[in-house]
């Protein structure tokens, strides 16, 4: 699957390419919005024992050590949280927690198209991806968000963000959401410690 990523990707940003003066710095989903989201979230668990303390190596996961709180997983690095320790992901598990733009756990899928897929609300393209926007502001970021689908049945929407760090290198984080019967079941921040290259 990582393999292929690239290659939507790519496509991706090739459909919006003559058409990137349609997106708009308000509507695609930035680092700074996502950092006015996980920073308070941080903040109200710091000092919070996780439901699993201590953190074991039972808790290694793809993504890290999973720290358990009330309405979020934390995943970092290491199974101790010290000055060194990076999080690596986030995943929602209370339906009282707001995202971005107000999309909890429970919310219908139109409420995710309502806020990322004004580009494409039709969700033209194949019957397995629709480019819902990207954003080209290279050599600072790019941006772009797509959805995936089964004929007319969405089944989830990543927006991915691609921010120019201080060492040249560019974060490759964003956020996952997936789609069960018509509303959101799952929602997954990633990447958060990733990075890229132009």
């Amino acid at each position: 699957m990582k393999r292929v990523w690239p290659v939507i990707l790519t496509m991706l940003l090739l459909t919006f390419s003559e058409a990137t003066a349609l997106a708009d710095e308000a509507g695609v989903l930035t680092e700074a919005e996502l950092s006015a989201w996980l920073d308070p979230l941080l903040t109200s668990t710091a000092n919070v024992a996780p439901i699993n303390a201590p953190v074991g190596e039972d808790a290694l996961t793809e993504d890290g050590y999973a720290f358990l709180y009330d309405s979020a997983t934390f995943f970092y690095d290491k199974p101790v949280l010290d000055a060194q320790s990076r999080l690596n992901a986030v995943s929602v598990t209370s339906e009282a927690l707001d995202m971005p733009r107000g999309i909890r756990l429970g919310a219908p899928a139109d409420m995710l198209m309502t806020a990322y897929g004004w580009q494409n609300p039709a969700l033209s393209a194949d019957d397995s991806f629709a480019p819902l926007y990207a954003l080209d502001r290279l050599p600072e970021a790019a941006y772009w968000a797509l959805a995936q689908r089964s004929g007319d049945q969405l089944l989830s929407v990543q927006c991915a963000i691609h921010a120019r760090q201080s060492n040249g290198r560019y974060t490759d984080s964003g956020v996952l959401y997936t789609v069960q019967n018509g509303v959101v079941s799952a929602i997954r921040v990633y990447g958060l410690s990733a990075a890229i290259d132009l």
